[in-house]
């Protein structure tokens, strides 16, 4: 595998990730989580951005392009959510859909990371050690962000998804990440 097939990988993953929290956003909103919904749109736009960010080093370091190929949605909204009314929506349910919503991100994240992790191993045995350290970036940051999932999961777990208790820090875990959002930014090479 040369090095542009290892970087159509980690982008093809990263789109994914894209699509995956683009429909998070959706899911949360729709199930009245703000706090959520905000956490995956900070992850959407830092996910666009690191994806420029390894766009913009192929482009200017390997003077190669990436042509997006075989992405598939990692998660779907249900398509007969289509027809309920949100406000239909019983608490029991939105706890068990909160509950699954973690569990895929919790998933997700460590698929993300196996994908970086190999990456990184490849390039590095191909002697592409600039480009190794690119993307030693993506494996460290996928690690503090699978951190911050795991604890919010424990945190989740230890309260039993209980909807009045997370209605207690929805708006200081939304804010937070509306502030965390603000300082997004790309790293073009």
């Amino acid at each position: 595998m040369n090095d542009i097939e290892i970087f159509k990988k980690i982008n093809n993953q990263q789109i994914s990730g894209i699509m995956f929290h683009n429909q998070m956003i959706k899911y949360y909103d729709f199930l009245g989580f703000r706090c959520f919904k905000r956490m995956h749109e900070y992850y959407y736009f830092k996910e666009n951005a690191s994806n420029d960010t390894i766009n913009r080093y192929v482009i200017n370091h390997l003077n190669k392009i990436i042509i997006n190929a075989d992405i598939n949605y990692y998660f779907k909204i249900p398509e007969n959510w289509e027809n309920v009314n949100r406000l239909s929506v019983q608490n029991e349910n939105r706890k068990s859909y909160l509950k699954q919503g973690i569990e895929k991100m919790h998933e997700f994240e460590i698929k993300s990371k196996e994908v970086y992790q190999n990456a990184y191993k490849e390039l590095c045995n191909l002697g592409e050690v600039a480009s190794a350290k690119k993307v030693m970036q993506l494996v460290e940051y996928v690690d503090m962000e699978l951190k911050e999932v795991e604890r919010l999961y424990l945190k989740l777990q230890k309260i039993d998804f209980d909807l009045k208790v997370i209605e207690t820090f929805d708006n200081e875990m939304h804010d937070c990440y509306k502030e965390k959002t603000k300082n997004i930014g790309i790293d073009i090479c």
